[in-house]
């Protein structure tokens, strides 16, 4: 068994800073889905949350690849044919 009570607080402040709550129904459904779920180890949470981590944006200053941004882009078959 998961415990969640200790997620409780960091949940609700998360909504809480969104200006949104959470019912006790509501509540009470994500604690029976997190007691269902398998223990795992954290190796396997860290592989998991490495697969959900945003892609990092290109550095500050880097081109478009989109020569008009109104368009569509090239296919590079296109691109290689012009």
């Amino acid at each position: 068994m998961n415990d969640t009570s200790v997620n409780r607080e960091w949940t609700e402040r998360f909504y809480a800073e969104r200006g949104l709550t959470l019912s006790d129904g509501e509540w009470t459904a994500i604690k029976r889905t997190v007691d269902a779920a398998p223990h795992w180890p954290s190796e396997q949470i860290r592989d998991i949350a490495a697969l959900f981590r945003p892609i990092p944006a290109p550095p500050a200053g880097t081109p478009s690849t989109r020569t008009r941004p109104d368009t569509r882009p090239r296919s590079r078959r296109a691109e290689r044919a012009a």
